[in-house]
């Protein structure tokens, strides 16, 4: 006998919210926790891109959220995940990058992607344009 599977959206909101408690505990993104929460988060296939923009919680949405931490960690900035997430200003985070690193400018596309998984509103062809 086995009970009955939980609908699609109700397992993804239990992950994403499991996740979430481990990501948002971590001091920074070394932290035990950032990995714990992407275990987690790898519990759900991963489908691309999400298709709600307003889904901030969302597993999508939390992945951003550990690539960025790790991705900052590249460019020497070492951010709590949960300061990454309530920094107003997501501007002030490319900016910590450009300062930490002098050569930080020439990874043009590492920047954008950052940008991106922050949720910066700009785009290259606004930017561009």
């Amino acid at each position: 006998w086995l009970p009955p599977a939980l609908p699609a959206k109700v397992a993804e909101d239990v992950v994403a919210e499991v996740a979430s408690e481990h990501l948002f505990s971590a001091a920074s993104s070394h932290d035990a926790a950032v990995a714990r929460a992407e275990a987690v988060l790898n519990c759900v296939p991963n489908r691309g891109r999400r298709d709600d923009d307003d889904d901030a919680d969302g597993v999508c949405a939390l992945r951003d959220v550990v690539a960025a931490v790790k991705q900052l960690a590249t460019f020497g900035v070492d951010m709590a995940p949960v300061t990454a997430r309530q920094t107003a200003d997501r501007f002030e985070i490319i900016q910590q990058c450009l300062s930490e690193r002098t050569d930080a400018y020439r990874r043009e596309d590492e920047l954008h992607t950052l940008a991106v998984r922050i949720g910066f509103k700009g785009t290259r062809a606004a930017d561009e344009g």
